[in-house]
């Protein structure tokens, strides 16, 4: 089943559609580890998209969709911000001591250890992000 959300590009809209989320069905009917790596990885790409994706102010909408499947759970994000491919090596070393590490790509990293697959493609203008968990 398919399930589809809209949000603007703002933090509190992000808190609502978390609200809402969470009061879902199909959300509540999800095993405590799906939902808890469900809510990291949204919370991530959600976060950067809001944060680093648009220069400027105006109101952009990022669609969400959900299929859930039995044994799957396959998140779309699409958005019209700039193009971003987030399956690049953007540099997070986590070998290195803390104090040595450049800024950013840790979050990205830990997406891609949670997911078991993840695609991306621009099309018209907007990042289409495929994950499944």
């Amino acid at each position: 089943m398919d399930y589809h959300y809209q949000l603007v590009n703002n933090l509190d809209s992000f808190k609502t559609f978390t609200l809402k989320l969470s009061e879902e069905s199909w959300y509540k009917s999800l095993d405590c580890g799906r939902r808890y790596t469900l809510d990291l990885v949204l919370e991530e790409l959600l976060s950067n998209t809001i944060k680093y994706g648009y220069d400027d102010a105006l109101p952009h909408t990022i669609a969400i969709t959900f299929a859930v499947g039995s044994d799957h759970l396959k998140l779309t994000v699409a958005d019209d911000g700039h193009e971003f491919d987030p399956r690049g090596d953007y540099g997070a070393d986590v070998t290195k001591p803390l104090q040595e590490r450049k800024v950013g790509g840790v979050g990205l990293l830990l997406v891609k250890s949670l997911s078991r697959g993840m695609d991306y493609r621009r099309e018209s203008g907007r990042n289409i992000l495929e994950i499944v968990i």
